[in-house]
């Protein structure tokens, strides 16, 4: 069996805030891009670029509860070259821009301790 598949969702996992790209992960792993994407896709039933995309969303969500980070900061975490890349992907995944996100979580929170 191969195991390049869950190699590369290890590589990708443990390297949220590095080069992800597709050329780079070709590379890396040493396979075609056609042959990258259709091993992936036929194990994991999505492409490379959505599952870094949704990764990176989880653990921006992760980050942003912590709230010890701006969403600049968050977005350098997680290699995006502007905070304006973080803000589009985050709300193509959630629904809703990263500060939104943020706000929920703060709203919940106060909801949460101020209950009798």
């Amino acid at each position: 069996m191969d195991r390049r598949p869950h190699r590369l969702i290890r590589h990708i996992d443990d390297n949220l805030g590095g080069d992800l790209s597709i050329p780079s992960l070709c590379r890396k792993f040493v396979v075609s891009r056609t042959h990258l994407y259709d091993t992936f896709k036929k194990r994991f039933d999505c492409g490379i670029s959505d599952y870094v995309r949704q990764v990176r969303a989880e653990q921006a969500k992760v980050i942003i509860r912590e709230e010890t980070s701006s969403m600049t900061e968050i977005a350098e975490r997680l290699g995006y070259s502007s905070v304006h890349y973080f803000s589009r992907d985050f709300k193509k995944i959630t629904g809703m821009p990263p500060t939104d996100y943020a706000i929920s979580i703060q709203a919940r929170s106060a909801m949460i301790n101020n209950r009798p």
